[in-house]
C-alpha cells in the first residue's frame, strides 16, 4: 500500500488511542505529569471522533489514485537502470581485508543469574538474597530435559573466577560483560551483603590482573523479591530506590569498571514480563500493555536519572544502556493480519525505546489499550553510548501454507499436502532454509540493517550481545538437532558485516554470547545452544573443571588472536 492511504491509516488509528498518560522529566530530575481536566477528556474524544469520520471517508478515494501512481512508478522503473550491487564482488573483497579490525575490547558476555543461579536457591556460591526468580524456578515455567534438576544449570565463577579466566584468555578475549544481581548484593531493601559485593570486587581484580576489561551490567532481568513485589518498575516511586542503589554500588566497583549499562534489554524485559508472561509475573489491575508501557517509561526515567547522579560525580565514568534491535517481519507483505501484528510486536520490542533514543520522546501507543508519552528536553544527555543486541527479525507467518510444514519452535502446521492446502501460525523461516531452536529463523543479515539504524542514532555503540544457536531445525527435518556448522556459519557472516561498519560506526567493545553451553536460557532451559564451550564440571562444587571449545569458539578465537584493534573516535551530534 502506498504512502497516502497509509497516512490516512495512521490518522485514523491515532484517533482510537485512550487518554494519554504523559510526563516530562526536566534538567533537574523532576517528572511532571500532565492530567487533563474532564472539559479537556471531552474535547480529546469528541475531535478525535470527526477526525476518524474524515479519514473513513478519504480512505476510499486515496486507494485508486496511489494505485495510478504505483502503476506508473512501475512503468517508469522498467526502464530506469538500476545500479545496485554493481560493486557487489569489490565491496566483499574489501570486507575481507578489513576483517580482523575489531575494538580492543572483545569478548563475551553473561548474565550471573544464568550462569550461576545467583538470587535462586540454587545459587553458586549461596548467598541470602533471593530474587523474583527463585520461585519461578520450577517445571512448570522452566522447561528441562529428561532428568535434569535445575541444580545442573550453574557453575560458580566467583569462588573460582581463574577457571572462567583461563577459558576467556585461551579465546583471546579482552573484555568479559557480567551482571551485578542486585537480589544478592541488597536482599534486603538498604540493607546490603558485603560478603557478596567483596566476591564481586575480587571476580573483577581478578580479570583486571589477567588484562580483561570488566564490562557491568547493573540489571539483567532479574529483580530482588522485595523490589517486585513492591510493584516493580510500573511503580514510581522505585524509581529513586534503584537510583540509591546504583549510587551506592558504582563507587565500590569505579577503580575496576569503566563501563557501567543500566539496563538490560528493557523492551525485551517488559515483552516478555507482560506480553508473554514467560518472566515472573507482574500484578496489577490495569491491561497489561499499559501496565508494560508504564514500566518502560519508568525504566527509561530510572536510566537518565542514574546517568545524571553517577556522571556529575564520576564524570570519567561510561553509562549506557543496552537496547535489543528486535523487529518482526511479516512473512507475506500484503497479508493484513501479518503485518498489524508484525507493526505492533515491534512497537513493543523495538521502536517505542529506539525513537526515544533517537528524538528523546517517548510514545508507546496501541489502539484503546495505552498511550503513555514521556519526554525530556532536546538538548539533555541521556547516556554515553547504547549496547547493540540483535539475534535477527523473527518472521511472522500467520496465512495459509499450501501443504507445506514449516519448521519453528512451537508453530502451528494443518497441513494437507495431497491438497496443497493448509495453514501455519508462528516464527517461521523461509522456504529451504532453517530455524534456531531460540525461536527465530537463522538470520545473521538482520544484523546490518540493525547496526544502520543504530549508525542513525549518532550515539557511541557497543555490540554488547550477539550469537546463534547450534540447535537448528532445517527445512523438511522433524526435529532440532546439533549444528555446529550453522553456529559458526553465523559468526563468519557477523564478522564480515561489522567490518562494514569500521569507518561509519566505530565500535566501543564487541561481545558474543554466551561462553558456557547448558545454562539457563530463562523459560527455555537448556534447551537452545547459544554457549559455545562445553565443560566438564565438579558435581559437589560446580567449579570447572575442563573444556572443549566448539567449532565456532575455535573461529572466534582466531579472529580475536589476529585481530588489529582500531581507535573509537566517537563522533556524536
Amino acid at each position: 500500500m502506498s504512502s497516502m492511504p497509509i497516512k490516512i491509516l495512521n490518522g485514523f488509528e491515532s484517533c482510537l488511542y485512550p487518554v494519554e498518560d504523559k510526563i516530562s522529566l526536566d534538567k533537574d530530575e523532576k517528572c511532571t505529569p500532565s492530567h487533563l481536566s474532564i472539559t479537556q477528556k471531552i474535547t480529546y474524544f469528541v475531535s478525535n471522533f470527526f477526525k476518524a469520520s474524515i479519514c473513513l471517508f478519504a480512505l476510499p478515494i486515496s486507494i485508486p489514485i496511489s494505485m495510478g501512481k504505483n502503476l506508473a512508478n512501475r512503468a517508469y522503473s522498467v526502464f530506469k537502470p538500476s545500479s545496485e550491487n554493481l560493486d557487489k564482488d569489490k565491496e566483499l573483497k574489501a570486507n575481507e581485508e578489513t576483517i580482523f579490525d575489531l575494538p580492543k575490547d572483545i569478548g563475551f558476555a553473561d548474565s550471573f543469574f544464568q550462569s550461576c543461579g545467583l538470587g535462586s536457591k540454587y545459587s553458586k556460591p549461596s548467598f541470602d538474597g533471593k530474587s523474583n526468580w527463585d520461585n519461578w524456578l520450577s517445571k512448570d515455567h522452566i522447561e528441562t530435559k529428561k532428568g535434569q534438576e535445575f541444580d545442573d544449570f550453574f557453575v560458580n565463577y566467583l569462588d573460582d573466577p581463574k577457571s572462567l579466566i583461563k577459558i576467556l584468555k585461551d579465546m583471546g578475549a579482552t573484555s568479559y560483560r557480567f551482571s551485578l544481581e542486585r537480589s544478592v548484593i541488597e536482599p534486603q531493601k538498604g540493607k546490603y551483603d558485603f560478603r557478596a559485593i567483596g566476591k564481586y570486587v575480587n571476580f573483577c581484580k581478578e580479570l583486571k590482573k589477567n588484562n580483561i576489561e570488566p564490562w557491568v551490567t547493573l540489571e539483567h532481568f532479574v529483580q530482588p523479591d522485595w523490589f517486585a513485589k513492591s510493584g516493580g518498575f510500573e511503580n514510581e516511586k522505585n524509581i529513586d530506590d534503584f537510583v540509591k542503589y546504583t549510587d551506592f554500588i558504582i563507587p565500590l566497583f569505579k577503580d575496576h569498571v569503566t563501563n557501567f549499562m543500566t539496563f538490560n534489554e528493557p523492551t525485551a524485559f517488559i515483552f516478555q514480563t507482560y506480553i508473554r508472561d514467560a518472566f515472573p509475573k507482574a500484578r496489577g489491575k490495569r491491561n497489561k500493555f499499559f501496565r508494560a508501557a508504564t514500566a518502560l517509561r519508568n525504566i527509561l526515567i530510572t536510566h537518565i536519572k542514574v546517568y545524571k547522579t553517577i556522571k556529575a560525580k564520576y564524570p570519567d565514568l561510561q553509562i549506557g544502556i543496552v537496547h535489543q534491535f528486535l523487529k518482526f517481519m511479516p512473512f507475506n507483505k500484503n497479508n493484513p493480519i501479518e503485518r498489524l501484528a508484525c507493526y505492533y510486536l515491534s512497537l513493543i520490542t523495538h521502536y517505542a525505546a529506539y525513537n526515544f533514543f533517537k528524538t528523546k520522546r517517548f510514545a508507546f501507543q496501541i489502539p484503546f489499550l495505552a498511550n503513555v508519552k514521556f519526554e525530556v528536553k532536546k538538548d539533555q544527555k541521556i547516556t554515553d553510548f547504547i549496547g547493540f543486541q540483535c539475534y535477527g527479525y523473527p518472521l511472522v507467518k500467520a496465512g495459509f501454507n499450501g501443504g507445506k510444514t514449516y519448521p519453528g519452535y512451537k508453530v502451528t502446521n494443518l497441513s494437507l499436502p495431497r491438497l496443497k492446502l493448509g495453514f501455519t501460525f508462528g516464527s517461521v523461516c523461509a522456504e529451504n532454509s532453517k530455524m534456531m531452536s531460540f525461536g527465530m529463523r537463522f538470520h545473521p543479515e538482520a544484523l546490518e540493517d540493525s547496526l544502520q539504524e543504530a549508525a542513525d542514532l549518532k550515539i557511541p555503540i557497543a555490540i554488547t550481545e550477539t550469537g546463534c544457536d547450534a540447535k537448528i531445525q532445517h527445512w523438511g527435518k522433524k526435529d532440532f538437532a546439533s549444528d555446529d556448522k550453522t553456529q559458526k556459519e553465523y559468526f563468519e557472516k557477523v564478522f564480515k558485516i561489522i567490518a562494514k561498519f569500521k569507518n561509519k560506526l566505530p565500535l566501543k567493545g564487541l561481545f558474543f554470547w554466551t561462553v558456557l553451553r547448558g545454562h539457563l536460557e530463562w523459560e527455555r532451559g537448556s534447551n537452545p545452544t547459544l554457549g559455545l564451550v562445553d565443560i566438564e564440571k565438579d558435581p559437589s562444587s560446580h567449579r570447572i573443571k575442563s573444556f572443549t571449545l566448539s567449532p565456532a569458539a575455535k573461529y572466534i578465537k582466531q579472529v580475536f588472536q589476529n585481530a588489529k584493534s582500531y581507535p573509537t573516535k566517537e563522533k556524536v551530534a
